[in-house]
């Protein structure tokens, strides 16, 4: 499986190499809830998941509460153009001949999401989204995460674990496959379904097939260009903030 990996990364990695000459911008962590901001242009340096390990850094999410407690039930929402969605071919999206929008790899939002409703309608474009909220389960609070990739019955994932923090990345330098960390510990959603798709994908599966948690990272993260736009919105009941991280591995 890890051979199988290696090889559809080595695909985006080079994607991203026929895109570097243009001028590479620094990634710096930046805080997508202050005040008066919904829009963020966020940049993103995709190579860096490429580099050898002592300089490979991963882009992600972190998400975090007060440390004095704090509640986001309404919901913390983060819109964005989704790489894998169906569009019409332009420059931006083909490159010396090759494309990224082939119909092995296109993944559109759920019919029936809520989430990519509300993302559509907010951005006037069929954007991509995820919402993080938190709720009572069993008298304790607990943090969830929803996608606009799955349908509203199947959409959700209970962070194990997590308190008051998490950090979001999507992928590394060895897959690219969107997975978690609470305190430093490693989380993986959606297992097999990434096994699944790792296993056929060389016989031609459709990603749209296997979509779940971990296809974030293929999604969120830019394959062209070298910028993220992000729509954030939250309530003023929600305390969590979000910031972007480029930590290095």
């Amino acid at each position: 499986m890890n051979a199988k990996c290696n090889f559809i990364k080595s695909i985006l990695c080079f994607l991203a190499l026929l895109h570097a000459a243009q001028p590479q911008k620094k990634t710096n962590p930046t805080r997508l809830t202050g005040l008066g901001k919904n829009l963020s242009t966020i940049p993103v340096a995709l190579l860096d998941q490429c580099f050898p390990y002592e300089e490979s850094k991963t882009f992600g999410i972190e998400f975090r509460l007060p440390r004095t407690g704090g509640r986001c039930d309404d919901g913390l929402i983060i819109c964005y153009t989704g790489s894998l969605a169906t569009r019409t071919l332009d420059n931006v999206h083909s490159m010396n001949g090759l494309s990224v929008n082939s119909k092995l790899f296109n993944v559109d939002n759920a019919v029936n999401n809520s989430l990519a409703k509300y993302c559509t309608e907010a951005m006037n474009v069929s954007w991509h989204g995820i919402k993080v909220h938190t709720e009572k389960s069993s008298g304790k609070s607990i943090i969830k995460l929803s996608t606009s990739l799955l349908e509203d019955k199947e959409q959700s994932f209970e962070i194990p674990d997590a308190q008051r923090q998490f950090i979001i990345h999507f992928g590394n330098k060895n897959e690219f496959s969107a997975y978690l960390t609470v305190e430093g510990k490693r989380i993986d959603l959606d297992v097999e379904k990434a096994k699944q798709y790792m296993k056929l994908a060389p016989k031609g599966a459709h990603l749209k097939d296997f979509v779940g948690f971990w296809t974030l990272g293929l999604d969120m993260l830019p394959w062209m260009d070298h910028e993220v736009e992000l729509y954030v919105n939250r309530t003023c009941s929600c305390t969590m903030e979000a910031w972007t991280t480029s930590i290095s591995l």
